[in-house]
């Protein structure tokens, strides 16, 4: 599990993963989808945009606003397959704090 701390209505860099195989080798998606999902502990969920690398391994997927707006815990975890195999990214916790005053819109 990956923790990361930010204030409510912070907008984080995209959170990025290189998938490995049994060998430590970046494992080849070309041909995988890949799916973000979210679950904030006040019991909202959503989806992030993402996307799979191709021979990579790489995947990132974009934190919106809506998944970091209050405070709380956010856990996501993106996942890639082919129809054949499924693999799930670690889990990232963001731990949203309250900021004092509100976040500006810069």
């Amino acid at each position: 599990m990956i923790r990361i701390p930010l204030m409510a209505g912070e907008i984080p860099e995209p959170l990025a993963h290189t998938f490995l195989d049994a060998d430590g080798t970046a494992m080849n998606l070309t041909g995988f989808d890949a799916s973000a999902v979210w679950e904030h502990t006040d019991g909202t969920t959503g989806t992030l945009s993402c996307s799979a690398g191709d021979s990579t391994g790489e995947i990132s997927a974009t934190v919106s606003a809506a998944a970091v707006a209050s405070t709380g815990v956010v856990d996501v975890v993106v996942w890639v397959g082919n129809g054949s195999n499924r693999y799930a990214s670690p889990i990232w916790r963001l731990l949203i704090a309250d900021p004092p005053g509100a976040a500006p819109s810069i």
